[in-house]
């Protein structure tokens, strides 16, 4: 028989080997789970972070907006439908170089052209095509006949006004019917104000200033580059929550893009039309990480590049009056993965 002594030595030996033997269980238990957790991105609970007021709107950028929405809220810039917006647009003049700028400077006071007896023109690119409904001028004078011309490609011009532009009284006058045939719009990329030539010996001809429309006002706001952020611990972007009012001839579309330190941003991605409320999916619309090669089991999250910046572009749009769609809100949902938690939801919200 054994002694005591050897019993209790025999016991402790076996109590031992099972508390090691179940410690080695679940530690690669834990580390299992863990890698699973890392290269699969498995959902679970949610937290919310928010972003609110008209300072949200603020911290992007905004052209046309109006400047008095209400806190929470973005719609058009009230005021006429659709004026294009001139500046930095390319303009070119085949004489008068120096004053080139008058006629879209918004000073009235200020002109293009000067004395001449030769043809000459002014020609702006609008950069696109549009469709244009109305062209305001102020104050063309000069005896000599002065007329406004169109092309989509720069080369094959239309005469559009079909009648003299003279206003020696200096007050605005909108051209809505245009030649040939009395048409109310019509496609241009290319837009020229031309002075025939002849008329008196060194009479010349002067532009005060002109304002172009197209029959689709636009509206649009970026987030700022840093201000929607995963955070440390980010994995992946997941949905986008808009919410909106729209009317009837108004849109309202969306489009996102991605970075990894808020100034080198990946390549916008196709717009998109969420119903308000209703989520869309973003995960395959924007890189979200790099994880490089190898398989799930061999990858290190801590070596992957992420993405965690996210910019939303917001675009508004109206073909009516002062008619404008509003946008109150939106919301984008995130997943973070702090080893050797599961990935976390997380959603960060734009407006209120």
């Amino acid at each position: 028989m054994f002694s005591k002594k050897v019993t209790v030595i025999l016991v402790l030996i076996v109590l031992i080997g099972l508390g090691l033997g179940m410690f080695l269980f679940f530690q690669n238990k834990i580390l299992s789970n863990r890698s699973r957790n890392i290269s699969s991105g498995a959902k679970a609970s949610s937290s919310e972070t928010t972003i609110t007021l008209e300072s949200d709107w603020n911290a992007g950028t905004k052209k046309n907006i109006d400047s008095s929405s209400s806190p929470g809220n973005i719609k058009i810039q009230s005021g006429p439908v659709g004026k294009i917006d001139l500046s930095g647009k390319t303009v070119t003049a085949s004489m008068f170089d120096a004053t080139k700028g008058n006629l879209i400077d918004g000073n009235t006071s200020t002109y293009f052209g000067g004395s001449t007896n030769d043809y000459f023109y002014w020609q702006v690119d609008l950069g696109q095509e549009y469709t244009i409904n109305k062209i305001r001028w102020f104050r063309f004078m000069g005896i000599t006949r002065k007329y406004i011309s169109s092309s989509v490609n720069g080369t094959d011009w239309t005469e559009r006004t079909g009648a003299d532009l003279n206003d020696p009284d200096g007050v605005w006058h909108d051209i809505t019917s245009f030649e040939p045939g009395g048409i109310s719009s019509f496609t241009a990329r290319y837009l020229r104000v031309n002075r025939t030539a002849g008329g008196f010996s060194g009479e010349g001809a002067y532009f005060y200033e002109m304002e172009i429309y197209n029959n689709e006002a636009t509206a649009t706001h970026t987030s700022g580059d840093m201000q929607i952020n995963g955070g440390d611990n980010f994995w992946g972007w997941e949905t986008f929550t808009p919410t909106y009012s729209e009317l009837e001839n108004t849109d309202v579309k969306f489009r996102f893009r991605t970075s990894t330190n808020g100034s080198d941003p990946t390549g916008w991605s196709a717009y998109q039309t969420p119903g308000t409320g209703a989520p869309l999916n973003i995960s395959s619309l924007v890189t979200s990480r790099d994880e490089g090669s190898g398989d799930d089991n061999s990858k290190d999250a801590a070596n992957f590049t992420y993405y965690k910046y996210l910019q939303v572009e917001t675009t508004l749009t109206s073909t009516v009056g002062d008619t404008t769609p509003t946008v109150s809100d939106y919301s984008i949902g995130y997943h973070t993965n702090v080893a050797p938690s599961k990935p976390v939801g997380g959603t960060a919200v734009i407006g209120q």
